[in-house]
């Protein structure tokens, strides 16, 4: 556990070279936010979000221009963050929203640049430069991700709630303790990294193989459901 907090790539590079190219690391703690985690990505759950999910998409497609070529990867990015900071931070409101959205936005774009992202591999997350370098991009996102935080735990009606932010505050463990400000920062950012990027490219290569592949588009506008 000691290697892979200090040096991750190189613990990565020993285990495979002990174990081959597929082995199993046993993380600390990683069973107990898991149980912590679950109850909010059950099925039922997930399912209340499908609404916020196609509006989102709906109200995207209204702006895409018709008959012009587009770069999808960006509207599909904006469809994915509009999803996340709904479903997942339960901010709804306009100023609230915007607010929101425009830090995550801004800090994922300097964050996700190719010459910041060689950097951050080259150096490793640890060098003192990066840690300064992420402390400086993430401090006014941790503020107002600590002031949200804060205020959904005051909020008389947290326990009606779905998003995702919400149901973390609810959860408990076996023992009784709930999540601390902390883990929940850490929570929503891994959520934000893991289900942004990665969401919009799927969307984007999935648009590009129906649109060349013969017969798969007008298959799926016949029947969305099969999709």
């Amino acid at each position: 556990m000691a290697a892979w907090l200090a040096q991750p790539y190189w613990f990565a590079q020993q285990c495979r070279a002990r174990y081959g190219d597929m082995f199993t690391v046993r993380v600390g703690e990683h069973m107990h936010q898991r149980k912590l985690m679950l109850p909010a990505f059950h099925g039922e759950r997930l399912a209340r979000h499908r609404e916020i999910m196609v509006e989102a998409t709906d109200r995207a497609l209204a702006g895409w221009p018709a008959g012009e070529p587009i770069s999808l990867r960006p509207h599909a990015q904006a469809i994915t963050l509009e999803v996340i900071v709904r479903a997942v931070f339960g901010v709804h409101e306009a100023v609230g929203h915007d607010r929101l959205r425009a830090l995550l936005s801004h800090v994922l774009d300097r964050l996700t640049r190719v010459r910041r992202m060689v950097l951050i591999a080259a150096a490793g997350p640890n060098h003192p430069r990066i840690v300064a370098l992420f402390r400086r991009e993430l401090h006014a996102v941790d503020a107002e991700l600590h002031r949200l935080i804060a205020e959904r735990r005051a909020a008389p009606d947290l326990a009606e709630r779905d998003d995702v932010l919400s149901m973390l505050l609810l959860a408990r463990d076996e023992t009784g303790r709930g999540v601390s400000d902390a883990e929940l920062r850490d929570e929503l950012m891994t959520l934000l990294v893991a289900g942004h990027e990665t969401t919009a490219n799927s969307l984007a290569w999935a648009f590009e193989r129906l649109a060349r592949t013969p017969g798969a588009l007008e298959r799926v506008a016949a029947d969305p459901a099969s999709a």
